[in-house]
């Protein structure tokens, strides 16, 4: 029976270090973070007593936007999942360093760094999908039947998958080879059913990938 290994792609992005002549410690290595449209941006260091942080959002051409669960907080991470409304668009995200609620400040402007641009369309990275494997060792076929995995987005109250978003975009892409070789075949499938025949086949690698961006295995 063939063996099947899954692997998902991770990315991240980075800005480089800053800090600020006021005494503020500006938040360090901005991180975009998007698996099925889970998108976490993240930033250190923790804060101290004297300032929090505050999350804005934009798209490139739009006004600054803020989440109520990222304002004025003592978090390092912050969850625009269901904020970034436009998934075809490219957003850009501001931390700005403040004083906690309540407190003075002579500051005009609050000391802030910027992320890079993040479209979550093109940078999400798409899970690991479940699957089942059907083998019919006397036609020496396999069968995978692939569920696609659920993003973190809903529609009218129901959790949409990457294949709602990515439709006929979405491809399966599966990398096998016989055991103890180093040639690899390739099965390339549109559908969530996927027949692979004349396997002698114990080692297969799958992954999911998008007809514009083909991930490399």
């Amino acid at each position: 029976m063939p063996r099947l290994l899954l692997k998902p792609l991770v990315s991240s992005k980075r800005v480089r270090r800053s800090t600020d002549c006021t005494g503020y410690s500006l938040n360090q290595a901005q991180n975009w973070k998007s698996t099925n449209f889970k998108t976490i941006l993240s930033w250190e260091p923790k804060p101290s007593a004297t300032y929090s942080y505050t999350v804005e959002y934009s798209t490139v051409s739009g006004n600054n936007q803020r989440t109520p669960h990222c304002i004025q907080t003592t978090e390092t991470v912050c969850d625009l999942s269901s904020s970034l409304t436009d998934l075809n668009a490219y957003y850009t995200a501001d931390v700005l360093s403040e004083t906690p609620r309540l407190a003075t400040t002579d500051l005009i402007e609050s000391p802030h760094t910027s992320t890079p641009r993040f479209c979550p369309y093109k940078d999400t990275e798409i899970g690991k999908p479940d699957f089942k494997l059907e083998v019919i060792e006397s036609q020496k076929k396999t069968t995978l039947y692939v569920t696609d995995p659920l993003t973190a987005l809903f529609k009218d109250g129901h959790q949409l998958n990457i294949r709602d978003i990515f439709a006929d975009q979405l491809h399966y892409k599966v990398t096998y080879r016989k055991n103890k070789s180093t040639g690899k075949k390739v099965h390339i499938s549109k559908t969530n059913l996927i027949e692979l025949t004349d396997l002698d086949l114990p080692v297969c690698q799958m992954r999911q990938w998008r007809a514009t961006h083909t991930a490399v295995v």
